[in-house]
Order: structure tokens, then C-alpha cells, then sequence
């Protein structure tokens, strides 16, 4: 009888089968370390294990996007702190150079001033991977023009160089003498007046004296200066002060000293022999000092004018330039537009916050905004104080040139030292501040992807030790059923009895 041990045989095959399968897939385990080769083998760990891997993948990803971040902002800092340097060099170099051309029109301050403008305008331009830093939402195309462009003009189009020029026609007039009429007294009164012409030229702002027997007051509109002389007359030492707005919101005083002898220089007038001469005199003299006014103090404030209605603009507010020609009888401004203006920056524009113009997600329900633009407050201020030492030109012929230099020089170190706007060092600061919080942010995530992955581990990884030691027993007892089956083949009745 054999039906016993077929049976048998049969039911061990099965078994050694199923170890067999056993065995390969340990074998798999130890191969690869994992405990399975799909989600479903992990059994009642295969929901735990696609939970960590999506939090995984998340967490890697604000990683990918914070070191991302930290490197543009990196880059961005080192950019601002190059200008920074750039400016601080060029304010104690305005505070404190000669003047002296080397060609006839410009100093070595002026031709430093354009090698700084070039560098700077091209720090604006940095990008990284076809991403440019420095145009707020506006990342594909470089936000500012070069250096060419913005100062001299392309074709058709006007530069900060025309703009200039067009604007100090405007404030000077075709006489020099900042738009005001001075004509010759009726007897005894010498009476001023602005031009009709609001933005331009100089603005009365007070005016006092301690003259005998004069009267001044400023009235009107357009406003005019009136002075009335009488008898007693003045005498030597006794003057009159008259201040002046300037186009670019600075007060300038000019002082005029009563002589009663010799002839007057600057800042003097000659006592006459009855109150309409000296009235005369008087206004001899204040038409000379104020076309000095104008050559000098006037002309660096124009400029400055220039340089804000140029270089200041917005989506809603664009640039500004003389309403022209004539120039110099010129009653009020027009919009520039792109058809016969250089719009030096043009990056975003947009009113919003320019930090959130850019944003990066670094976090569950968290962005921080890190963007910079070429035409923020102090990185704008920097480029026009550059362009308008590169701009002007002084004839070393000229004797008032000296001193239209120096004036321009005084307001230029004023804008490098940023008193009257954000610094530099702040806006650095800024992001400095955002590239801690994101260094912050990255050290947090990372421990938490680490934690990760040893639960992780934990949940996928096969235990060699333990799947090596299941091996042996799988592979002792196959070794054993394979003998016992061997012996159950070969029993039959004859060999039993």
C-alpha cells in the first residue's frame, strides 16, 4: 500500500514549497535591506511609511527652496554691500577733493564717479541662472539700462545728460538770474518778481534787515520782493537778507552789506547820495549776486531736481522733464514716456511691498518675502548722486565754475550719506535678518528629515541579523523535510513488514 505515503509526500512538497518561498523572500530582504519590494507587503506599516515619505518629499522640498533663497540672498548682500562701499568712498571723496579738470570740463572725482556708476548699474543687472535679483517681480530681463544709455541717450531718445541741461535752462532763464525780474527801481523802491512759472528757478522764501529807514516784504503772486528806502540812509555794516528756495527743497541766503565808500564787491552795495541812488546801487548789486546765485547754488540744485524727476518714478508717476522748447521760458512739466525718454530702471514697479514682491514657500502655511529692487530709496539715491557727478560739466574757464563744483559736490556727499532715506546698511540688515530666519527654518526642517528617516528605517528596513538567522532555520528545515520526503517515497508494505 503506497495511498498513506503519496499523501504524505504530497502535503511535504507543499510545505517545502512554501518555505522555498519563504527562503527567497529573505533572501530578497538581505539583498536589498528592505523588508518588502510594495506598500502592501509592509502590512500594517504600508499607511505609516507613505505618510513619512510624503512629509519627506515636503520637507526636502522647502529645503531645496530655502538653500535656494539663502543663495540669492547672499548674492543680493554682497551686491548692496559693494554699493555701499562705492558710496561710502564717493562721499568722503565729494566732502573732501579739489577741483582741478583733467580735460577741460571734468575732475578726476567726475571720471571716478562714471567708473562707479558703470559697476554699480551692473551689480543692478546680477543674476543667477537667467533670474535677475534686482527688478522686484520682474526676474527675466535686466532692470536697469547700462551706463551709456542712462547718462547720454540712445537714439531718439533723451538721457539724464539732456535732462539736465533742459532743466537748468529752465531754472536759470535766458538771463541767468533764476527766473526773477530785477528791473531798474522806481525811485526809491527796487522791486523783485518771480517768474510766472512755478517749478522753476529761484523761490522766495523770507527776508530780513536791519538797514535804517528801509522797508522789505515779500508779497504777491507770483510773489515779489520789495524794497523801499528812505531817509536817514543806511549806514556801513547794516545789511539785508533775502532767502531762496532752490529746486531741490535747500535754502540758500543771499546777504547784501551796505558800504559807504569804495566800490562794493560780492555781497556789498554802495550807500548813495540820496535814497533813490542808493536804491539804484542796491539793485545793481543784488542782480550781480543773484546771477552768482544762480551760476553756483542754483545750477547744483537744478541738477539735483533733475536727477529726482529722472531717476524717481513709478507704474503710475513716470519720469518728468521740461515742458520745452524754449527751455528757458519754460512754464511747467510733461510726463516722459518711452518713445523719447530712457526709463533707466525697468524692473517691477509695482505700489505693493517690494520685500513680497518675491516670495518663497520655506513652510507649512509660511513665505517670507525677500525681493530687492534697483530703484529702492537708497540704492536709487546712490545712482543718481554717481550720474550727476558723471553728468555735469564745469569750464575751468569760468571763474564761478569752481564754485558751481563745490556746491554740487556738498549736495552729492549729503545724498551718499543717506540722510535723508533708508541706508544701505538697512536695507542689508533686512535680509540679513530674512537670511537668518531662513538658516533657521532649514536647521529645523533638516532635524525633522532625519527624524524621519530612522522611523522611516524602522518601518522599511529589513533586520539582517534577524532575516540572516531565519535563513539558517529555513534552510535546516528544508534540509530536513527534503530527507524526510526522500525516506516517505521510498516506504511501501513490503519494506514496512
Amino acid at each position: 500500500m503506497q495511498v498513506p505515503s503519496l499523501l504524505q509526500s504530497l502535503t511535504a512538497r507543499d510545505q517545502i514549497k512554501t518555505m522555498q518561498l519563504q527562503l527567497t523572500d529573505l533572501q530578497t530582504q538581505l539583498a536589498t535591506g528592505k523588508k518588502s519590494q510594495t506598500h502592501s507587503g509592509l502590512g500594517v506599516d504600508a499607511s505609516l511609511v507613505l505618510n513619512l515619505r510624503a512629509e519627506l518629499s515636503e520637507m526636502n522640498g522647502y529645503v531645496r527652496t530655502i538653500d535656494q533663497t539663502q543663495l540669492r540672498l547672499t548674492t543680493m548682500q554682497q551686491g548692496l554691500s559693494r554699493i555701499d562701499d562705492i558710496a561710502a568712498e564717493m562721499r568722503t571723496a565729494s566732502l573732501t577733493s579739489g577741483y582741478e579738470t583733467l580735460d577741460g570740463k571734468q575732475t578726476q572725482l567726475q571720471f571716478t564717479a562714471k567708473e562707479r556708476l558703470e559697476e554699480t548699474l551692473a551689480v543692478l543687472n546680477t543674476d543667477i541662472g537667467g533670474r535677475h535679483l534686482f527688478g522686484g517681480a520682474a526676474t527675466q530681463t535686466q532692470p536697469v539700462e547700462v551706463y551709456e544709455k542712462v547718462i547720454n541717450g540712445d537714439v531718439g531718445l533723451a538721457g539724464f545728460k539732456q535732462i539736465v541741461s533742459e532743466r537748468a535752462q529752465a531754472d536759470l532763464g535766458a538771463d541767468n538770474r533764476g527766473r526773477l525780474s530785477i528791473p531798474v527801481p522806481g525811485a526809491n523802491t527796487v522791486t523783485v518778481t518771480e517768474d510766472n512759472a512755478p517749478p522753476f528757478g529761484l523761490k522766495f522764501s523770507a527776508v530780513s534787515t536791519d538797514l535804517n529807514n528801509v522797508t522789505a516784504g515779500i508779497a504777491g503772486a507770483p510773489q515779489a520782493l520789495t524794497v523801499a528806502f528812505g531817509a536817514p540812509l543806511p549806514t556801513a555794516g547794516q545789511k539785508l537778507d533775502v532767502s531762496f528756495t532752490l529746486p531741490d527743497g535747500t535754502t540758500e541766503t543771499l546777504s547784501l552789506v551796505a558800504i559807504e565808500s569804495g566800490t562794493p564787491k560780492e555781497g556789498e552795495f554802495l550807500v548813495g547820495a540820496d535814497a533813490n541812488a542808493t536804491a539804484a546801487n542796491f539793485q545793481t548789486a543784488l542782480a550781480r549776486d543773484v546771477e552768482v546765485l544762480a551760476q553756483t547754488s542754483l545750477k547744483a540744485a537744478s541738477a539735483q531736481r533733475a536727477a529726482t524727476e529722472f531717476f524717481e518714478y513709478d507704474a503710475g508717476n513716470p519720469p518728468k522733464r521740461v515742458d520745452g522748447p524754449p527751455f528757458a521760458t519754460a512754464t511747467g512739466v510733461v510726463d516722459a514716456t518711452t518713445t523719447d525718454t530712457v526709463f533707466w530702471y525697468k524692473g517691477d514697479t509695482a505700489t505693493t511691498p517690494i520685500r513680497n514682491s518675491a516670495l518663497a514657500k520655506i513652510d507649512d502655511g509660511r513665505t517670507i518675502g525677500y525681493a530687492t529692487r534697483a530703484d529702492e530709496g537708497p540704492t536709487r539715491d546712490t545712482v543718481k548722486a554717481l550720474a550727476v557727478l558723471s553728468a555735469l560739466e564745469f569750464d575751468n574757464t569760468d571763474a564761478l565754475s569752481q564754485r558751481a563744483y563745490n556746491e554740487t559736490t556738498q549736495r552729492t556727499g549729503s545724498k551718499f550719506a543717506f540722510k535723508d532715506t533708508t541706508s544701505l546698511a538697512d536695507v542689508r540688515t533686512q535680509l540679513g535678518l530674512k537670511e537668518s530666519s531662513l538658516a533657521a527654518t532649514k536647521d529645523r526642517h533638516e532635524r525633522t528629515i532625519n527624524a524621519t528617516q530612522v522611523l522611516l528605517a524602522k518601518s522599511e528596513n529589513a533586520d539582517t541579523n534577524e532575516v540572516g538567522t531565519m535563513i539558517l532555520q529555513l534552510n535546516n528545515q528544508l534540509t530536513a523535510s527534503f530527507q524526510a520526503t526522500s525516506i516517505v517515497s521510498r516506504l511501501t508494505l513490503t519494506s514496512y513488514i
